[in-house]
């Protein structure tokens, strides 16, 4: 049975910018600094299942996922990998969520813990995952990376 996971789309508050600062005039008073916004809180804690490396794959279409400490890599049989520094998962309810940007496009790994099978094998995955690259999502299973 295909599980679909909600995604949380993260993509927006990962957009930063950066303006340079306007030229004042030597007369102009500089302008009052707005009040510090107050820390994001850190969130619940990430349970040990969903800490360290994990491999993703699904079917129509076919793609691959891993997730690393470092990175977190989206491969495609038809488009070069993309591929995102890992800042870590965040949870969202019962299941761990990575957001990044490779390159400008946003990418968002979504796992959560229960069985998955990938509807081509007889094969029982511990993790459902649904990933979105861009506009593309994905759904399929997860688990350790082997190694």
């Amino acid at each position: 049975m295909r599980c679909r996971i909600l995604a949380v789309a993260l993509a927006a508050a990962l957009a930063v910018g950066c303006q340079p600062k306007a030229e004042r005039r030597a007369e102009e008073k500089p302008a009052e600094a707005a009040p510090a916004k107050p820390a994001e809180p850190p969130g619940p804690p990430v349970p040990a299942a969903f800490r360290g490396s994990f491999d993703a794959r699904g079917t129509e279409p076919f793609w691959a996922a891993r997730i690393t400490p470092e990175g977190i890599t989206v491969m495609q049989p038809d488009r070069p990998p993309a591929t995102a520094p890992n800042h870590g998962p965040r949870m969202a309810g019962p299941q761990a969520v990575w957001a990044s940007l490779a390159g400008e496009e946003p990418v968002v790994v979504a796992m959560v813990e229960q069985d998955c099978s990938d509807g081509m094998s007889d094969h029982v995955y511990p993790y459902a995952a649904e990933v979105q690259l861009g506009e593309q999502s994905f759904v399929g299973c997860a688990e350790r990376a082997a190694g």
